[in-house]
């Protein structure tokens, strides 16, 4: 039997600090269907939750947009069906010149979001405003769910 190892050794997957996050398929509002992807950059902290940055690159029916923030997530040693994650994002939504199913085409908004991941299972809930003056709605509610990584 091998002797414990000391609490200030990690296992190589315990040092990553760039880990993939993904949404295969998110039902949400303003974009109807969407997939994401993007990355944490997490703070090497030992076991439990780690703090990092959080990207994503998403596109969707109604445009595409990009998402920057702060959260919190579990060890990459976490067994999957314990993974967890929680974070405050910024986003910029684009939607496409040619079609958006619920708000105008070619238009920007900007905003931001919660979002809360167990297991499998991705939320997110927040707000935007509109960029381009004049356009209607100023301000609109947005979420949704999905199914992905952290």
């Amino acid at each position: 039997m091998a002797p414990p190892m000391p609490a200030t050794a990690r296992t190589p997957s315990d040092t990553s600090v760039v880990i993939p996050r993904f949404t295969l398929i998110e039902l949400q509002y303003p974009q109807g269907v969407a997939a994401s992807a993007g990355t944490w950059i997490r703070i090497p902290s030992g076991n439990g939750f780690r703090p990092g940055l959080v990207t994503d690159a998403e596109i969707g029916l109604g445009g595409a947009s990009l998402n920057l923030g702060l959260g919190i997530s579990t060890s990459p040693n976490t067994e999957v069906e314990k993974g967890r994650s929680l974070g405050v994002q910024g986003v910029l939504l684009r939607t496409w010149p040619w079609w958006s199913p619920w708000l105008p085409t070619s238009t920007t908004y900007g905003g931001v979001e919660i979002f809360g991941h167990v297991f499998a299972y991705r939320c997110s809930l927040g707000v935007l405003w509109s960029v381009d003056r004049g356009v209607a709605p100023a301000r609109l509610l947005t979420g949704g769910c999905g199914l992905g990584l952290p």
